[in-house]
C-alpha cells in the first residue's frame, strides 16, 4: 500500500531551493512543497519566508490514467504566479503558492477530513505513514526525493500553536520541511513542520513533527478558489458550531482531547450537517429532541452509531435558527452537569 501510494504521488512532490543574504553571508537551503489541485502547492512557512525561491521543480516522472488513457508526465521546473502566501494566524508554518505551468493531470494530494476538535487523542496511532521530501544528500549533484516510512506515535499540543501535531518515527532532517506525510488510509494527515529538540542538537535526534491538515484547508481556501468538497474534503473548516464538553474538567486538564458530548453543525457548501455525541445514550437522546424541537432532523442512519448521530434539517434552517438549536442542546448538557471545553 504505501509503495502504491508513492508511485502515484511522487510527482506531485516539488524541491523549494531558496537564498537568503548575499555575497559572504550568502545561504543556500531547500525545503519541500506538494501539489494539493489547482496548481496549488503547500509548504512550510519557514523554508520560505524571508528568502529568495531561486528554483521550484518536481524530479519525478509519474504515471496518470486519463480519459484518453496513460499519461507519462515528466519532472518539470514550476513557474511561480502566486506567493508564497501565508495564513492569517502568523504563528503557524505554512505557506502555499500557486504555478501556471502544473501539467493538467499531475494528482492532487489528497487531503485528510480530520479537523482539529474532532481529532482524538488515538487518531492514527501506530497507523502507518510516509514522509516525503528533499534533504539534502552529501555528495549528490542534483535533488533527489526521499521518502521514508514510519508509524505515528502520539497526537501532541505545543505551546506556540494553536493547531495539534502528530509526532511521526520518522527520522527528522533538514529539507523534510514542508513535505507531506501521507497515511496508510490513502490521505494526507499533515505537513513537515520542524524537528522537536531539547538544547542545541542536531535535527536528526528531535520528533519529527506534522501539522495538523485543518491549516492546510484554511490557507488554502483563504486565499484561492478552491472546493474542499472536489478534492475530497467534506466539511467545512469554519463550522457554524462546534462545541466540546465534559463532565470532569480535571481529566481535560490531563489530556486536553478528552471530552464527554460533542455538538458541531456544518455546512459543505451543499447541505448542512449536524452531528450529535455523548457517551452517555439516554443524555444523547434528551439533547438531540431539544435541537429537534428548534429544527426538525432527519438522521442519515448509514452514518449514525451508538453515541453519536449524524443528520440534517428536513427543511433549509437559518443560520439563526441552527445556532438556536444548537444552543438548546448544549443547555439540555449542562443541566445535567457537562461543562463546555
Amino acid at each position: 500500500m504505501l509503495k502504491k501510494l508513492f508511485d502515484k504521488y511522487k510527482g506531485s512532490i516539488a524541491y523549494v531551493s531558496v537564498q537568503e543574504g548575499s555575497g559572504d553571508n550568502e545561504k543556500l537551503g531547500i525545503g519541500t512543497s506538494f501539489h494539493v489541485g489547482n496548481g496549488v502547492f503547500v509548504t512550510a512557512k519557514h523554508v520560505v519566508e524571508n528568502k529568495t525561491i531561486t528554483q521550484v521543480a518536481t524530479t519525478k516522472r509519474v504515471e496518470v490514467e486519463t480519459e484518453q488513457g496513460y499519461e507519462y508526465i515528466d519532472p518539470i521546473v514550476l513557474t511561480i504566479v502566486e506567493g508564497p502566501l501565508f495564513p492569517k494566524d502568523s504563528s503557524e508554518d505554512i505557506a502555499i503558492f500557486k504555478v501556471d505551468n502544473c501539467p493538467v493531470h499531475l494528482p492532487a494530494i489528497p487531503l485528510g477530513n480530520k479537523d482539529n476538535l474532532s481529532l482524538k487523542d488515538s487518531d492514527y496511532v501506530l497507523s502507518k505513514a510516509i514522509v516525503m521530501g528533499y534533504p539534502p544528500i552529501p555528495m549528490t549533484r542534483q535533488p533527489h526525493l526521499l521518502t521514508v516510512s514510519g508509524e505515528v506515535n502520539a497526537l501532541i499540543d505545543l505551546y506556540h500553536s494553536e493547531n495539534p501535531h502528530f509526532v511521526i518515527s520518522a527520522l527528522s532532517r533538514g529539507g523534510f520541511s514542508g513535505g507531506v506525510v501521507l497515511s496508510e488510509f490513502g490521505h494526507a494527515i499533515g505537513l513537515v513542520t520542524e524537528s522537536l529538540l531539547k538544547d542545541d542538537v542536531p535535527a536528526e535526534l528531535g520528533f519529527m513533527s506534522v501539522l495538523n491538515v485543518e491549516v492546510i484547508h484554511k490557507c488554502v481556501t483563504q486565499h484561492f478558489e478552491y472546493e474542499l468538497v472536489e478534492f475530497g474534503v467534506f466539511y467545512d473548516s469554519d463550522p457554524l458550531v462546534h462545541i466540546q464538553l465534559t463532565k470532569d474538567r480535571k481529566k481535560t486538564e490531563l489530556n486536553e482531547r478528552l471530552y464527554n458530548a460533542n455538538i458541531r453543525v456544518f455546512d459543505d457548501g451543499t447541505d448542512v450537517f449536524i452531528e450529535l455525541s455523548c457517551s452517555h445514550s439516554i443524555d444523547l437522546a434528551v439533547a438531540y429532541a431539544a435541537f429537534n424541537g428548534v429544527v426538525p432532523l432527519t438522521v442519515i442512519q448509514k452514518q449514525s452509531s451508538d453515541g453519536y448521530i449524524f443528520a440534517i434539517p428536513k427543511e433549509n434552517a437559518s443560520e439563526h435558527d441552527l445556532i438556536k438549536a444548537a444552543t438548546s442542546a448544549k443547555e439540555i448538557f449542562e443541566n445535567v452537569g457537562y461543562l463546555e471545553k
